[in-house]
């Protein structure tokens, strides 16, 4: 395996091929600003937006070096880390809901949002080789991001990417595994852009890969895409570096889950607490009967043509609850509920596959 050496940072390159000796700079980074929280279900950049304040990190690789370097237009970047949970279960599954990173670039850009960079997440990851390719689990295309000033003059700049109603779940298990090693791309789609040089990160190894993702567009990586090589940062155990990244999870233990068969029309958010008191609101309510459901452990189905995540062999009582036309129920949940219990909202003229018009997003209890 190609394995290079980038040994003080300052000073020398990310060395693409030990025979041509072809080199990519590492690059004087400048002071970040924040480009604002980009919501990937609308796809638009909201400028105005104050710096998220985001809950329950799971991995934080932010301890910014003064540093960043370029992969070249359709160049990915994997680098890797571990996840970790803020609120441990018992099933060590979690997903990812919202991240940032920061970036730098020297591409000239009259507009101010030029720029796309796809992030691409890897439910499995191994040093040197990069992701498994056993279930590739997220890209997103952050699309209208700002590069250089009109005059290819360097900006960096920090962006949160917020995944409501798209949020990232693993291909393996649904979800993503706390003691697996999960990797994560970055794919600028324009030179003279790149991630910057960062510590810190639980988990990370000294290395990165370098994938030729030319063809690769509008999807994560797998085996059919070059990898170049193994790069590697030349720190002791002390310094490891990675690119800048953070990542994380839902707020509380409550994870949301999205049918992958049927449909999925109704937005469903719940402010969830065992032992206490707990809310369920259809936050785009048809003005039909209401239910909720709930199951141990669920499925994913399309059932009638509406989708199915509660499994209808597991129904925790006293569930079904009719709602009516209401779209908020309110409830006391037992400190006791059991790990891996869903709950879907459903709607339509009855609670059957020929009477359900619309379901929503479930919910599970982890």
């Amino acid at each position: 395996m190609l394995r290079n050496s980038l040994i003080a940072v300052a000073a020398v390159a990310l060395s693409a091929s030990v025979a041509a000796q072809n080199q990519v700079p590492v690059h004087k980074a400048v002071q970040p600003k924040f480009a604002g929280v980009y919501k990937v279900a609308e796809g638009a950049l909201d400028t105005n937006a104050s710096y998220r304040s985001l809950a329950n990190v799971l991995f934080n690789n932010n301890m910014l070096e003064p540093y960043y370097s370029v992969p070249g237009a359709n160049q990915e970047w994997v680098d890797e880390g571990l996840l970790v949970d803020p609120m441990p279960n018992a099933s060590a599954l979690t997903q990812i809901n919202s991240f940032d990173f920061t970036y730098c670039s020297t591409e000239p850009d009259a507009t101010g949002n030029s720029g796309t960079i796809t992030i691409t997440f890897y439910d499995e990851h191994v040093a040197c080789t990069g992701p498994t390719f056993t279930g590739a689990a997220c890209a997103y295309d952050i699309v209208g991001l700002p590069l250089g000033d009109p005059n290819g003059n360097i900006q960096c700049w920090i962006v949160t990417i917020d995944l409501t109603g798209v949020e990232c779940t693993s291909a393996v298990g649904g979800l993503f595994r706390i003691t697996t090693e999960f990797g994560w791309g970055i794919r600028p789609a324009q030179n003279n852009t790149g991630p910057w040089l960062s510590v810190g990160g639980n988990g990370i190894q000294d290395s990165f890969e370098w994938f030729d993702a030319t063809n690769a567009a509008g999807r994560p990586l797998d085996s059919t895409d070059p990898l170049l090589g193994c790069f590697w940062f030349g720190g002791g155990p002390q310094v490891f570096a990675n690119f800048a990244m953070r990542v994380c999870g839902p707020e509380g233990d409550e994870v949301v889950l999205r049918n992958a068969n049927g449909a999925n029309d109704l937005d469903v958010s719940v402010t969830f607490q065992a032992g206490a008191s707990s809310t369920w609101t259809i936050n785009n309510p048809t003005g039909q009967s209401n239910w909720l459901v709930a199951s141990l452990g669920g499925v994913d189905v399309s059932v009638g043509g509406w989708g199915l995540l509660i499994n209808q062999a597991t129904i925790l009582p006293p569930t079904p609850i009719s709602l009516g036309t209401n779209s908020v129920f309110t409830a006391n949940v037992p400190a006791s509920i059991p790990a891996g219990t869903i709950s879907q909202m459903l709607s339509g003229t009855a609670l059957s596959s020929s009477g359900i018009q619309a379901s929503g997003n479930g919910h599970q209890h982890n």
